[in-house]
């Protein structure tokens, strides 16, 4: 009888790593389905005939590892510059996909992307949707707000009022934090004042 059980318990043993075995092996094939699948996308990310279209499908894949995977290869294609459709799309997706680890590359071409011209109205000034980094960096929320900070205190002047429009549609404690500690102590008297002037529709406290 002991001998029978010693020999079930070891036939039970062999069957629970066999399966456990299937179900790594499985997982590991989906896995690297799921890697190749990833990389095709993304190369159609990158070619200008299909980057429009790709850049859908990713946006609307939860596929956790497709995500990272397109989120780790976005920085290098922000930083390309010049701006086109598949740089544009790039930064779309950083946005889109709230990819923290973008936010660097993100600041580092705010201040020489594409953004609004001309003369206008105060209060249209302050409108991200016509700036496509800076709204990037705003859907990525809060990580973004100590790059917008360092730009804020020492960017060149378009840096700075770059900086601060994203502060300023951000609109969370940690970004109006850091708009209220400009104002009492920035360098900018130019920045300041947009500041107060900004505060008189939407406090910052």
């Amino acid at each position: 009888m002991e001998r029978f059980r010693s020999t079930l318990n070891t036939l039970v043993f062999a069957l629970c790593s066999f399966c456990i075995l299937v179900f790594w092996v499985v997982q590991s094939a989906k896995a690297t389905q799921r890697t190749r699948e990833s990389g095709l996308v993304f190369s159609r990310l990158n070619d200008p005939n299909t980057s429009a279209e790709a850049t859908q499908e990713i946006i609307a894949d939860e596929d956790p590892s497709a995500r990272k995977y397109v989120s780790e290869r976005l920085p290098d294609m922000i930083d390309t510059l010049p701006e086109n459709l598949v740089w544009r799309n790039s930064v779309k997706l950083a946005g889109q996909l709230k990819a923290a680890n973008a936010v660097v590359a993100l600041a580092r071409v705010l201040p020489h992307s594409e953004s609004d011209v001309g003369i206008q109205s105060f209060s249209f000034a302050w409108i991200i949707s016509r700036d496509p980094v800076g709204k990037a960096l705003c859907e990525i929320g809060d990580p973004a707000v100590s790059a917008m900070a360092e730009l804020l205190n020492h960017g060149d002047m378009s840096a700075r009022w770059r900086a601060l429009r994203v502060l300023w549609n951000l609109n969370s404690p940690a970004a109006r934090k850091v708009m209220e500690a400009y104002l009492h102590n920035g360098d900018d008297p130019k920045i300041q004042s947009a500041i107060e002037t900004l505060t008189k529709t939407k406090p910052l406290r």
